[in-house]
């Protein structure tokens, strides 16, 4: 890595306590959440309302994090505390796959079959949803969007098969008592009567 740059990502890490790729991601849901939030103001007043509210919610949380040093100490506490209701056991810095197969002949490294980094897929997946949602139509894409995601991270078929279910549920559930034509995107505008 060129000096320049490595010193650079050393002193955003320093500053932020964030690695430069956790950086860019929080940075992207940022810009995407202000995007979001500044549309808002073209939909109906009824509409308008559950995005406005969830972008906003998301505005807050990337800023909260991305200025965590700067917060008073009980606010970083919870932020950074290992111990968050909001962190989950499969997450943690213990790897229980490592523990359980200690006795095992070559456990198989998670991160190293893998052609892109989770956080690097993370975000062009999410990219990928949001421009091709946009052109066929969203109903269409979260399921798909969904099971990718989870067969990507490794989740058991039963999972897969149950939150994807759960996505579809809720893709109708926008359709039907918020309203949002969300089947129809830029090219299948019309094509599909529900």
């Amino acid at each position: 890595m060129d000096p320049d740059i490595s010193s650079w990502t050393s002193r955003l890490e320093e500053l932020t306590g964030f690695n430069f790729d956790e950086f860019l991601l929080l940075i992207f849901f940022l810009c995407v959440s202000v995007y979001m939030f500044i549309e808002t103001f073209s939909f109906g007043s009824s509409v308008a309302r559950f995005p406005r509210f969830t972008s906003l919610f998301v505005i807050i949380a990337c800023l909260l994090l991305l200025f965590q040093r700067f917060l008073p100490g009980p606010l970083q506490t919870i932020l950074t505390s290992e111990d968050s209701p909001f962190e989950r056991e499969e997450f943690s810095e213990t790897n229980d796959f490592e523990a359980s197969t200690a006795g095992l002949a070559d456990p198989v490294d998670d991160e190293l079959d893998r052609p892109l980094d989770p956080i690097v897929f993370s975000a062009a997946a999410l990219l990928a949803y949001m421009v091709i949602g946009i052109a066929i139509g969203f109903l269409w894409v979260t399921p798909v969007y969904v099971a990718v995601y989870l067969y990507w991270f490794r989740q058991s078929r039963t999972v897969i098969i149950v939150l994807t279910i759960t996505s579809i549920i809720i893709a109708f559930s926008f359709m039907t008592f918020i309203n949002i034509p969300i089947e129809d995107g830029i090219l299948t505008e019309g094509l599909v009567p529900i």
